[in-house]
């Protein structure tokens, strides 16, 4: 899983897309894992792999669905450890900033766990993270009422330090 991170991340997208077909299925399924260490890799190279599904002149669709659900479990489960848990709302936020329009349906329930996220202690920087990359994508992802509460989060942390 780092040799693919680092190779999805040192190579242009072209090189990796043949490999797609027979790597994604790994990938995703790598996410499904219980173990904590391997899930939070498999998300890591998820991270890697949504700049090159989104390159120009790919044809992302047929994999998206099989990448989404299973980040969307990850980021839902409560009881799993830290890392898995920051790395399913980076990789969660990537995926929907770049394909927030194949989402479309499901992205109201991923901004509500992102909004309990950002409340949460533990997992608040992750999600803060999270809302600043839906919202410096060029497609603008709505982020309904999170503004509010993603302010009150940051005005605390400003005010503890």
């Amino acid at each position: 899983l780092q040799f693919l991170r680092a190779y999805f991340s040192s190579h242009s997208p072209q090189s990796v897309h043949p490999h797609l077909k027979s790597l994604n299925p790994l990938i995703f399924k790598a996410i499904k894992e219980k173990n904590a260490k391997i899930a939070a890799d498999a998300l890591r190279v998820g991270c890697a792999l949504v700049p090159i599904l989104r390159s120009e002149g790919f044809d992302a669709k047929p994999f998206l669905k099989d990448f989404f659900t299973p980040t969307l479990e990850k980021l839902k489960t409560a009881d799993t450890e830290v890392d898995v848990k920051e790395t399913s709302i980076t990789c969660m936020a990537l995926l929907i900033s770049h394909f927030a329009t194949e989402f479309k349906s499901e992205l109201p329930s991923v901004i509500d766990i992102l909004n309990e996220r950002v409340n949460n202690e533990i997992t608040a920087a992750a999600a803060l993270r999270a809302f600043e990359t839906l919202s410096s994508m060029k497609n603008r992802v709505e982020l309904g009422n999170s503004l509010p509460n993603v302010v009150k989060t940051v005005s605390h942390g400003l005010s503890i330090t």
